[in-house]
């Protein structure tokens, strides 16, 4: 009975649309819509917070096991979603999508849930992988990666590539997510980076610890990883990530041999052909090539 209280109290809670004081703290003329959409999302988001400690207060005092709080927290995620889904319109491309007042619902869910077992979290994390509503596609990928770690990621990302419930954008989402969390959130955010390759790193987040740094030798995976993937990849959008990433993190790899493969299988034009440009200054002796031996892509390295 005192379990059905708490939940009960959370749903009733949790179940309010954003109050009207929200609404209305707007200064008319002084904020445009997206920063309005980020400011009530986030105060949605803290209301639904007070939800999430309820639920943790109430495990920890053993009112409530870890597996009963994570069943109700994945069944109100679930909900959420599929209110979310209703209220979710594609926005046109440039144009900052809505996020429908459930989906910043969602998203304390899954926050909450992060605290909990990997192994009964990351179904739910997987499922809302596959949510009708982008930004929630988003946010349950990044849970995933983030509790599974970057170094164990990569199957993850490899069904991405493979399973077609999932879209070239959501690969793009999973590649950042997992140099993100390998780097510690550290990629830098330069303008000649920006105007270079046209992408923004995402800011480390605020409503939760940092994860552990990876080991050397995990880092040595995730980007032994990536190398592998940019010269299979076929979709030239991808490619362009990839390189993005690997050009950031691993100085040697812009005029390497690995990239001017990628760049003449992607037609050596446009993007690509300054990348090649780039290249073919070098001599050909002075290239650095991730196969030979105790480099990234060393055959006897990678079977050890």
């Amino acid at each position: 009975m005192k379990r059905l209280a708490i939940t009960g109290a959370i749903v009733a809670l949790m179940a309010g649309i954003c109050p009207p004081t929200i609404l209305a703290q707007t200064p008319a003329g002084e904020e445009d819509a997206s920063a309005r959409q980020r400011r009530i999302g986030k105060a949605i988001q803290e209301e639904a917070d007070v939800g999430v400690k309820r639920i943790k207060d109430a495990v920890e005092k053993g009112e409530m096991t870890e597996a009963d709080a994570v069943h109700e927290m994945a069944e109100m995620a679930r909900r959420y979603r599929d209110l979310a889904e209703k209220d979710f319109v594609i926005p046109f491309r440039g144009v900052p999508p809505y996020v429908p007042p459930d989906a910043y619902r969602c998203f304390s869910m899954l926050r909450g849930l992060t605290g909990f077992s990997a192994n009964s979290t990351l179904p739910i994390f997987e499922e809302m992988s596959l949510s009708k509503c982008e930004i929630i596609r988003i946010n349950g990928m990044s849970r995933y990666i983030e509790v599974v770690g970057a170094a164990s990621a990569f199957p993850f990302i490899d069904k991405l590539a493979k399973d077609p419930r999932y879209t070239v954008d959501d690969r793009h989402y999973a590649y950042r997510a997992l140099v993100r969390l390998a780097r510690d959130y550290e990629i830098p955010e330069s303008k000649e980076m920006i105007q270079r390759y046209g992408y923004k790193h995402l800011p480390a987040p605020t409503d939760r610890p940092l994860p552990p740094k990876l080991s050397p030798e995990d880092m040595c995976k995730v980007y032994t990883f990536i190398l592998e993937r940019i010269q299979t990849e076929a979709n030239e959008d991808i490619g362009r990530t990839l390189d993005w990433l690997l050009t950031i993190q691993l100085p040697d790899y812009i005029t390497s041999v690995q990239r001017l493969t990628v760049a003449e299988k992607f037609g050596g034009l446009g993007y690509w052909k300054a990348a090649k440009d780039e290249i073919e200054k070098v001599p050909a002796s002075e290239r650095k090539d991730f196969r030979v031996k105790g480099e990234l892509l060393d055959p006897e390295r990678k079977g050890d």
